[in-house]
C-alpha cells in the first residue's frame, strides 16, 4: 500500500542569482529545514555530475554554478502536491511581478587604467 504524502507543512524556498533577482526559482519541499533542503539538492546535483546519465538534470541545479542565496518564501498546509503546485505558480507570479523592472546588469561600469 502507498503511502500519502503529509503536505500540512510544506514550505517554498526560493533560489535565487544575486547577480540578477528575476534568475530565480521556487522549490516546493516538505522538509523542516531550507538548510537541509539545499544540502539535499546539492548533493543531487553532485551524483548528477559524477553520472549524468544515472540522473535527471534539474532546472534548480544551474543555480549551484552561480552565486546564488536561498530563503523560505512561504509555508503553508496542503492537501496534495497539485496544490502545492498551484500555490508555487502563483508564487512565481508575484515574484515575477515584484521584480518586473529588475535590470539585467551590464558591463559599462567598468574602470580602464591604462
Amino acid at each position: 500500500m502507498p503511502t500519502i504524502k503529509d503536505y500540512s507543512c510544506t514550505r517554498f524556498i526560493k533560489i535565487s542569482n544575486n547577480n540578477y533577482p528575476l534568475e530565480f526559482y521556487i522549490d516546493i519541499t516538505t522538509m523542516k529545514s531550507d538548510r537541509l533542503r539545499m544540502a539535499s539538492l546539492k548533493s543531487q546535483w553532485l551524483r548528477y555530475l559524477e553520472s549524468p546519465d544515472d540522473y535527471p538534470n534539474r532546472e534548480v541545479f544551474k543555480f549551484f554554478t552561480l552565486d546564488y542565496s536561498f530563503y523560505t518564501l512561504d509555508t503553508g498546509s496542503f492537501n496534495n502536491y497539485n496544490e502545492c503546485k498551484i500555490h508555487r505558480d502563483k508564487l512565481v507570479t508575484e515574484q515575477i511581478e515584484k521584480l518586473k523592472n529588475t535590470k539585467r546588469p551590464t558591463n559599462d561600469k567598468i574602470i580602464r587604467l591604462n
